[in-house]
């Protein structure tokens, strides 16, 4: 997650806290992908 973080692909859930037990959406998987395809 902090990889993830640093390198912009994801932001968290708020500006404090990430969520990894709950679910992601089909948008949020794609926007990952869309990030990380950008790095």
């Amino acid at each position: 997650m902090l990889w993830a973080y640093e390198n912009g692909i994801t932001e968290g859930t708020t500006e404090k806290t990430f969520s990894p037990d709950d679910r992601c959406s089909r948008g949020q998987i794609v926007t990952f992908i869309y990030r990380m395809s950008n790095i």
